[in-house]
């Protein structure tokens, strides 16, 4: 994949991971606390938000913004960490 083609589907992965985070972390709130619905709902919500926020490093350290990618790293090693 070129770097160009790779370059304009990044922002659309990021976009779908975060709003995916989003709607995810909502839907749980329509089961029952501590039911597994919920659990598994807000587990998959938690996958999106470490992608989202891996592909967000990863195009900020493309576009050399370093400090702010190194952010996004450590949101998702802190989400990583939440999540196990």
């Amino acid at each position: 994949m070129s770097l160009e083609r790779e370059e304009r589907h990044l922002p659309i992965m990021i976009a779908i991971c975060l709003v995916g985070n989003f709607v995810l972390g909502a839907l749980g709130l329509a089961f029952p606390n501590d039911s597994f619905g919920q659990l598994f709902v807000w587990q998959w919500s938690s996958l999106f938000f470490m992608a989202g926020t891996s592909l967000y490093a990863a195009k900020l350290h493309a576009d050399r913004w370093h400090i702010s990618s190194a952010g996004f790293i450590l949101l998702s090693i802190g989400q990583g960490i939440i999540y196990t």
